[in-house]
């Protein structure tokens, strides 16, 4: 790993000094104190040096790095826990081609793909993007690898939606799925809507031959100059053998530059009617019990308020938590609190307030918490 560090760098010297470049970094610190009933706490303290480069390699060509070490210190009942852990966040060469009505562009390396959901799949990966971009039209297709990734920073899922475990604390190999997706996209296709159709699938060429496949369409855009929605559904399979479903919908109110309030919905087929347990590719907690919760088998209505000044955001969001496999019941009231303060331009401190109570385990599952962050750019 650390010969690779030293290539990476020694690239990065070498392209800037034959063209113009430009590069930076960012220190974080999160620290967080949690309980589940206020008799016994855990804390964890989280540091990160975080690194990134930019260089343009003539007219067409673009090359980005990024990178981080990360030391975890935490405590708990069980004990104490400490971890190192580095990655490489982004090593993407980029491509450009105007063209007379759009663009082409090629990207190529580890960078960030998403779906249309940005929760089943949204994570680092590494491979090939291929897209042509114009004012009414973008498509995008994509294959890729995600077996050399770091599985202590990406977390993939496996049957069940159970999160794959790494092996190695400092740089563990990830299970090497190859996602592939087609995208089509109308930006202003009538009324300024928008409009995209995906298909993309997650093929497990091991043994276990775990491979999933995906298909959504996504609409949204403004009802009145002070109301946009967003509505999305997905429906998935695994190896052709059952059917699952992801569908979400949002209406924004936009009342002012200064306040938003959102309120939407969000489903996960769990054993409902013809469905089958959703299952995603990325892991994505969908509420913060105790117990690690990926979005599968819930229903989660959910309420924001978003208050926004110059230097400030804050944000109260509250979900209810209804969990919908076999039967349909209450399950518990998720409510987060959230601040950031922009105090200088190179210097950002934070907080979140959350808790999360449950109704079902007759509280096994509470957890509260409070977490304090900064970063300093440099």
């Amino acid at each position: 790993m650390k010969k690779l560090l030293v290539s990476i760098l020694s690239a990065c010297l070498l392209i800037s000094s034959i063209s113009a470049s430009e590069w930076g970094g960012i220190l974080r610190n999160n620290s967080k104190g949690a309980t589940q009933d206020f008799s016994s706490f855990r804390v964890n303290q989280a540091d990160e040096l975080y690194f990134w480069f930019r260089s343009n390699l003539g007219s067409k060509w673009t090359f980005s790095a990024e990178s981080f070490y990360k030391y975890e210190f935490s405590y708990q009942e069980a004990g104490f826990y400490h971890n190192h852990t580095v990655d490489i966040d982004l090593f993407k060469l980029a491509f450009v081609q105007p063209l007379s009505r759009g663009k082409l562009l090629l990207n190529m390396g580890r960078f960030t793909i998403q779906d249309n959901t940005k929760i089943t799949l949204n994570q680092l990966c590494d491979g090939l993007q291929f897209a042509y971009s114009s004012p009414v039209f973008i498509s995008s297709l994509y294959a890729g690898y995600t077996g050399l990734l770091n599985s202590n920073t990406v977390t993939m899922l496996g049957p069940g939606s159970a999160p794959l475990s790494p092996e190695n604390p400092l740089y563990s190999l990830s299970k090497g799925y190859i996602p592939v997706s087609l995208t089509f996209t109308f930006p202003v296709v009538f009324a300024n809507q928008y409009i995209s159709a995906q298909a993309f699938a997650v093929i497990d060429p091991t043994e276990e031959a775990f491979s999933r496949y995906y298909a959504n369409l996504l609409l949204k855009g403004y009802l009145t100059n002070i109301f946009y929605y967003s509505i999305i559904s997905q429906f998935a399979t695994v190896n052709f053998q059952n059917v699952m479903n992801y569908s979400q919908a949002d209406l924004t109110l936009i009342a002012s530059k200064k306040f938003n309030a959102v309120i939407g919905c969000s489903y996960a087929s769990g054993n409902n009617a013809i469905f089958s347990p959703y299952n995603g590719v990325s892991s994505s907690t969908s509420y913060t019990s105790l117990v690690s919760n990926e979005y599968t088998s819930t229903l989660i209505p959910n309420l924001a308020f978003v208050l926004m000044s110059r230097k400030t955001k804050t944000i109260l969001n509250t979900k209810a938590i209804f969990d919908c496999d076999d039967n349909f019941n209450f399950k518990g009231l998720d409510m987060d609190l959230s601040f950031n303060w922009n105090v200088l331009s190179d210097l950002q401190m934070g907080f979140n307030i959350h808790g999360y109570l449950d109704y079902i385990t007759q509280g096994l599952e509470n957890n509260y918490y409070a977490t304090f962050r900064f970063a300093l750019a440099f």
